[in-house]
């Protein structure tokens, strides 16, 4: 059944404490909605209740939070049973959780990899395997995946977030088809390019090359994703992009991916003429941080 309105729904959100999903969140809150926030960092988890608290300018029931860090099962099953328990059920499963280390194929660590497909990835299968007893049993409930657009197509520079947000978009494909005899909707998110705290660190040890890629495209503020994922769920759309300029590129990259790659070429090409060939470009290696 579509959702209508999410006065009286209990929604959990990974990655809540911030970003995406704590724009999500308030949202939700403004219309009524009881919101469980997930995230490891407990200090900011508390901040962003009480600024949910404020929001909805009622009791403190509004909204509540739980410990939880997605790359731990144990972690997820615990938190899974808080959240269940403060909310006193489940109708909207929001995973946020997610961060994204860019840098050169070559030059980036082998945990690096392992990080973002442990949190982008098996992140949201963790939290949707311990929820699907709990969904399947009352036969509805809503499953958001945010992925990125970097899950529909690849970016210089963005080679092992790519990789996990990949995987996160097939699974939730697949996921859409499995949970339609159980009466569960599944939806997938495309952001933009979002200003969210991870992105200033992105920003931070970006190639040139992917710079030169993005050229004078502006991010995206986490309240615009938050209405077009909330917006995209009311009407039932499993694939929600948000703006025309995002749906333009997802069309593109479907109906002529061969034009699209052509495009991004040239513009690595003209880079590399004026700055010199990536291998005298180096940048240096990042660490694993928080989501």
């Amino acid at each position: 059944m579509v959702v209508r309105s999410f006065g009286g729904k209990r929604a959990l959100i990974t990655g809540g404490s911030s970003g995406i999903g704590l724009a999500t969140a308030r949202l939700l809150v403004q219309e009524g909605a009881r919101v469980c926030l997930a995230a490891r960092d407990e200090e900011r988890l508390h901040a962003a209740v009480a600024e949910l608290s404020a929001v909805a300018g009622a009791s403190s029931l509004s909204a509540g939070s739980v410990s939880m860090d997605v790359t731990d099962g144990a972690s997820v099953e615990r938190g899974l049973r808080v959240a269940l328990e403060q909310l006193g059920g489940l109708d909207l499963l929001v995973n946020c959780a997610g961060f994204a280390i860019p840098g050169y194929v070559e030059l980036l660590d082998e945990d690096v990899y392992s990080a973002m497909l442990e949190t982008n990835y098996l992140g949201p299968v963790r939290v949707i395997r311990a929820s699907l007893e709990h969904f399947i049993r009352q036969r509805s409930g809503t499953i958001v995946n945010v992925a990125s657009m970097a899950g529909f197509m690849g970016l210089y520079g963005y080679g092992a977030y790519c990789g996990s947000k990949f995987a996160l978009s097939g699974f939730t494909e697949c996921l859409r088809q499995d949970l339609l005899p159980h009466g569960v909707r599944v939806h997938l998110c495309y952001p933009p390019t979002t200003l969210t705290p991870g992105l200033a660190r992105e920003n931070e040890i970006k190639p040139p090359e992917t710079w030169a890629l993005e050229g004078s495209s502006r991010a995206s503020s986490p309240e615009r994703v938050a209405a077009a994922i909330l917006r995209g769920v009311r009407r039932g759309r499993f694939q929600i992009l948000v703006g025309f300029d995002s749906w333009m590129i997802w069309a593109l990259q479907r109906l002529a991916p061969s034009l699209v790659r052509r495009f991004s070429d040239r513009v690595l090409r003209q880079h590399w003429r004026h700055h010199g060939p990536p291998a005298a470009r180096q940048i240096p290696h990042a660490g694993v941080g928080d989501p």
